[in-house]
């Protein structure tokens, strides 16, 4: 695991995914690190080679477009990964959709957490898309309002694995809240959506 300390880049992560280190399991950064610019995309270029790598956390790291196209890229490639956080709060709708297409089909990925990335109502469809085959989806902490609490209800359903999805601080109202009902959600007291 990695804790916001020296290299700058991320070469050193890069060679323990290609020299396939088996305790290379997690790979959590903090966000008072900085990475030197294109090393997060060359980082996700690495990513279908990181074959014992099960938890990608980069919260709190600005993407560039460049970053974004490279998670879109090769992500669905990676057959490992089990959780993913990453970007910060200037990743917005255009970036949580990038994510949410990467994540999409991806066949071990059942964690994505999306909280704090300043996506609103706008790309709320694109991720209920994407929830297929999650158990755990955070989008706590954005401006969603019932809109959007209204469009992620619409891909409960199909989300056949879902076990918790996590809307607290979404500005979810009491339509948002009834289209949950709709498809049979139970919130606990933190905001949580159950669907057992």
């Amino acid at each position: 695991m990695a804790w916001g300390v020296k290299p700058s880049d991320t070469q050193e992560w890069i060679k323990r995914i290609n020299d396939k280190d088996e305790t290379f399991t997690a790979l959590h950064a903090m966000p008072s690190r900085k990475f030197a610019q294109g090393s997060l995309g060359k980082l996700f270029q690495a990513l279908p080679e990181a074959i014992y790598l099960k938890e990608l956390y980069l919260s709190g790291h600005a993407l560039s477009e460049e970053d974004l196209q490279s998670l879109l890229t090769y992500l669905p490639q990676n057959m490992s990964l089990e959780s993913i956080c990453i970007g910060d709060g200037s990743l917005g709708d255009s970036g949580t959709t990038t994510i949410s297409a990467a994540v999409k089909d991806h066949p071990t990925i059942v964690k994505v957490d999306l909280s704090k990335k300043a996506m609103s109502s706008a790309s709320c469809a694109k991720v209920a898309s994407s929830m297929g085959k999650l158990e755990e989806l955070t989008v706590a902490e954005n401006p969603l309002g019932d809109e959007g609490c209204i469009a992620l209800a619409k891909g409960l359903p199909s989300a056949v694995a879902m076990q918790d999805l996590d809307l607290a601080e979404t500005n979810c109202g009491k339509d948002g809240a009834k289209s949950f009902g709709e498809v049979q959600c139970h919130f606990s007291s933190s905001g949580r959506c159950a669907t057992s």
